[in-house]
């Protein structure tokens, strides 16, 4: 079932009702020119100060819904983005990092998410493959340009069953089949006609046949430990949620911008 987005309410402590005590807060060269700093503090004071209730103010700043499962809330920002992004929206930075400790980044596609992780397919003698089978620790990054949002996920790596990557991989086209065989993805390549031959060479050996996946072929389920929400807001107060596994537990924070 998918969640709306509601509005956090929070309560917080004023500081001041003055509206020349909070001019400090946005220089003079960060305003248009010929602009005043008093419309630009009233907004912000306006978008704070709803109401007062028993010396607190009321303020709806925290556009992120606070929910116990993050899972629930991701996807349905990865609904809202299916349904506004231009690109893809299970597009994601994967970043990992050698046994030296060297990192290296690149954009992947989300296939699955559940309780149990995050899932992609790659070749596993790639570099993110020789990566993951020495140091299986990795993060994730989706931005949503449309949604001015951003999900960062990070947790440990493990392959997925092979069972699951051969169903998955009996869902591609059979032309990106092939490829996942002629390509030795990350090795040099001499000229592009030799990655046409191997296409070619792989075409012919398969032919009407049901294409296998390669055993250098797979998923990995990156199992995640703290999952951050950023929601883009005005004057770069940004609002920020992050969620620490413990065991079974979903603990929240709020963040500062």
């Amino acid at each position: 079932m998918q969640l709306k987005a509601q509005k956090s309410i929070r309560y917080v402590t004023p500081v001041t009702s003055n509206l020349e005590d909070i001019r400090h807060t946005f220089p003079s060269d960060n305003l248009p020119a010929g602009k005043s700093k008093a419309p630009y503090c009233r907004q912000l004071l306006y978008k704070n100060a709803i109401c007062q209730k028993n010396g607190r103010w009321i303020t709806s700043l925290m556009s992120i819904p606070e929910l116990n499962d993050p899972l629930a809330l991701f996807h349905n920002w990865l609904h809202e983005a299916e349904e506004k992004e231009v690109g893809d929206p299970t597009a994601a930075c994967l970043a990992t990092a050698s046994i030296d400790a060297i990192p290296s980044a690149r954009m992947v596609l989300l296939k699955n998410a559940d309780s149990s992780g995050f899932v992609f397919y790659t070749n596993l003698e790639s570099r993110k493959g020789d990566d993951l089978s020495n140091n299986p620790q990795a993060a994730l990054c989706f931005h949503w340009e449309s949604l001015h949002r951003q999900v960062r996920i990070e947790g440990s790596v493990a392959l997925v069953p092979g069972g699951e990557a051969d169903q998955y991989f009996s869902t591609r086209p059979k032309a990106v089949q092939i490829g996942a065989w002629a390509s030795t993805q990350s090795k040099p390549l001499k000229n592009r006609s030799h990655l046409d031959q191997r296409v070619v060479e792989y075409t012919a050996k398969f032919g009407k046949s049901t294409v296998p996946r390669p055993t250098h072929w797979s998923g990995y389920r990156v199992a995640p430990e703290r999952i951050e929400f950023w929601q883009q807001e005005d004057f770069r107060l940004h609002d920020r949620v992050l969620y620490v596994r413990d065991g079974s537990i979903w603990h929240h924070k709020s963040l500062f911008p």
